[in-house]
């Protein structure tokens, strides 16, 4: 019933921007160069949480090598921290303000704050949210966990609707943070930020057809929330501010280690028992990427791979839901450098259907970060993320 009701200008719209977007990136230097620049200064500005992980870890040994708590986990805590400074000095105002300026009136910095409709560019063409919109378009450049961060206050009034778009968008694109290290395994920069950037409108165009919205959202509308700036938790500076923030940080780094860690376990635990059940019927190495691979087969196929090469990508596609992008990419390295390489068809195509974050791990780091800064709709976000993953691969 929900593919049935979904807002058609909506969906449409967001698919002609998308196509929109890749002839920009990928015709005009200049779309080219503006796009990476800003997910080279944000890949930069994350990196800056690395100077605390060195303080704690050895730097060669633990931070170099891309450990996931001293890499990922440390940059999270960082930027939640940042951002909450941020909200206490107005920055965050000003600039959710200026990218969500619609027809409605403007701010009040009071401790009560209401948050205009989206930017005229997005309420005008495709009818989403303030939230929605300032989650989607910085996905592709801070990651999936930092984007929620951006709109805090306002994640525990969010429609479900919002919520499965803003797991969908984070689902869809990389971080600026992860660029160099696929760049480094031979995958051209052009190529990841046309499919992350492509990924914007076409995550709201998929997000709205499984997920369309049948409630108001607080953001599109002169609505007042609470921003929680008075009474006794109240920071008393900006530093302090800077203090509860890393506090929270670390609440959500944990949330994320514990559900990531367990289903990470529980993958693994599925694919022991298939391997078992396997060799009871002459199956070798029966896992999920080998049952997905071949379900995926009908999907390589209309991505237009060449029919030879289609079982290999869908492997590929596989690998990268079960475990993750990074493990996908080195697979294609791999192949790329043995005796039998892809066609530059069929190698292309795949480095786009691998761009995303749209993996079974990274169900676990969306829920932490939404559960912890959204208690009241936790139940919510674990019932929509497995759909807003499905979205988010398919975009």
């Amino acid at each position: 019933m929900n593919c049935l009701i979904f807002r058609r200008p909506t969906v449409i719209v967001g698919l002609f921007f998308q196509q929109a977007i890749a002839l920009f990136v990928l015709k005009s230097d200049a779309g080219f160069q503006i796009f990476r620049w800003i997910a080279f200064l944000a890949s930069d500005f994350l990196d800056q949480s690395k100077v605390g992980a060195i303080f704690f870890f050895d730097r060669e040994s633990v931070v170099d090598k891309h450990w996931f708590f001293a890499g990922v986990l440390s940059a999270i805590i960082f930027f939640i921290a940042f951002v909450q400074m941020m909200y206490y000095l107005g920055v965050m105002q000003w600039i959710i303000k200026h990218l969500c300026v619609g027809f409605l009136p403007p701010f009040s910095f009071s401790a009560k704050s209401d948050l205009s409709s989206s930017a005229w560019f997005f309420f005008k063409t495709m009818n989403v949210s303030g939230a929605e919109a300032v989650i989607a378009a910085a996905s592709p450049f801070i990651g999936q966990g930092e984007s929620a961060c951006l709109v805090k206050p306002y994640v525990d009034v969010m429609t479900d609707s919002e919520i499965h778009l803003a797991m969908t968008s984070g689902f869809s694109t990389i971080a600026g943070s992860v660029l160099l290290a696929y760049i480094s395994l031979g995958v051209p920069a052009q190529n990841l930020i046309t499919s992350s950037v492509m990924s914007i409108p076409a995550s709201i165009a998929i997000s709205k057809m499984r997920y369309p919205e049948t409630e108001e959202p607080v953001t599109r509308g002169r609505i007042i929330v609470d921003r929680g700036e008075r009474g006794p938790d109240a920071p008393a500076n900006a530093l302090h501010a800077f203090s509860q923030g890393a506090v929270f940080g670390l609440v959500v780094a944990g949330l994320i280690l514990a559900n990531l860690l367990t289903i990470l376990s529980l993958i693994a635990a599925i694919n022991g028992l298939l391997t078992w059940v396997g060799k009871g019927f002459s199956i070798n190495q029966l896992t999920l990427e080998l049952i997905l691979g071949y379900i995926f087969y009908p999907v390589t196929f209309f991505l237009g791979v060449p029919r030879g090469e289609i079982i290999r990508v869908s492997r590929l596609l596989a690998t990268k839901l079960v475990a993750n992008e990074f493990s996908a990419y080195l697979s294609l390295q791999e192949i790329m450098t043995s005796d039998n390489p892809l066609s530059y068809r069929a190698w292309v195509i795949a480095q786009y259907a691998l761009c995303g974050f749209a993996n079974l791990g990274s169900v676990g780091i969306q829920v932490g970060v939404l559960s912890a800064m959204a208690p009241s709709k936790a139940k919510t976000i674990s019932r929509v993320a497995l759909s807003a993953m499905i979205c988010g691969f398919i975009t």
